[in-house]
């Protein structure tokens, strides 16, 4: 399933709905980095609150996105 990634002003909001397989969460990630860059975000929000249980490659993942969004924010 696709993950909604919005633009709020500056802020980037991703809402995952549902567990996510691997691939699915590979995608995310490089949807998610593509808006960073194309909307120049200043923040993101991704809400996992509807997701029962986050396994280890999703978590890896989602610390994997937060080391290159803060990479990309010390380049600017």
């Amino acid at each position: 399933m696709p993950v909604p990634i919005l633009k709020l002003g500056p802020i980037l909001i991703a809402t995952v709905r549902s567990a996510l397989t691997d691939s699915e969460t590979e995608l995310f990630r490089q949807r998610l980095m593509d808006r960073v860059t194309e909307f120049r975000a200043q923040g993101i929000i991704v809400d996992v609150t509807a997701v029962e249980v986050l396994d280890s490659f999703a978590a890896r993942s989602l610390q994997t996105i937060a080391r290159m969004i803060r990479l990309r924010a010390r380049r600017r």
